[in-house]
């Protein structure tokens, strides 16, 4: 993985996880400070940001890690425990500044996609859950002449709200791969109905399951 940007953040019991689930976040958002320029461009970037607002639970503005958080753990608030078995990975690779909000271009999505690949031959995941399903829509397009791996139909489930819950299969090395794509969490995102939704099929997703 030594052409990513960004290393994944990867918990210290992830790999005797029975789910061995790998949470894809979509941007990165930095400030036009200096300092939020220099902490980008470090590759420990995203795994400093998971242990800042996922398990220490500072606070921002956006709640994407507290959503996260609340739809995994309910009210509990071993948070310590719950990133102890999951790993995350942010799929742009690239920082958006957030001062003109800046969206991810369609070729920062397909770029995303071929480097993705790498990291889950590294981590080899059984399941990957994007929180966002904006990766989806460029998915068959980035992977088209990517001779590593093989997919299935993307599959529109059913819908929450007004997002679509969707899935696919990626096949790479011989490991099948399931891939979730949901809403994502950050303002208007029902903690509920999204873990109604992932319960039907995926309950174990819920599981707190290693020794610490």
């Amino acid at each position: 993985m030594s052409n990513l940007k960004w290393k994944p953040f990867v918990g210290k019991n992830y790999q005797n996880s029975e789910k061995k689930m790998l949470l894809i976040g979509e941007s990165h958002y930095i400030y036009d400070t200096k300092e939020s320029q220099v902490s980008a461009n470090s590759k420990e970037f995203t795994q400093k940001v998971v242990d800042e607002l996922a398990i220490k639970q500072w606070k921002t503005k956006s709640p994407f890690f507290q959503n996260i958080n609340k739809l995994f753990l309910g009210a509990e608030s071993n948070t310590n425990k719950f990133w102890s078995e999951v790993a995350f990975y942010n799929f742009i690779q690239r920082p958006m500044r957030d001062a003109i909000k800046e969206k991810p271009s369609k070729s920062d999505f397909d770029n995303a996609w071929v480097t993705l690949i790498d990291v889950l031959v590294e981590l080899k995941p059984k399941v990957c859950l994007f929180l966002g399903n904006s990766a989806s829509n460029r998915m068959e397009k980035a992977l088209r002449n990517e001779g590593r791996v093989e997919h299935g139909k993307l599959r529109y489930i059913s819908k929450v709200g007004s997002n679509w819950f969707k899935k696919v299969e990626l096949n790479i090395e011989g490991d099948t791969i399931q891939c979730l794509f949901i809403k994502h969490p950050s303002a208007y995102f029902s903690i509920k109905k999204w873990r109604d939704e992932l319960s039907k099929d995926h309950e174990y997703l819920f599981n707190l399951d290693s020794v610490e």
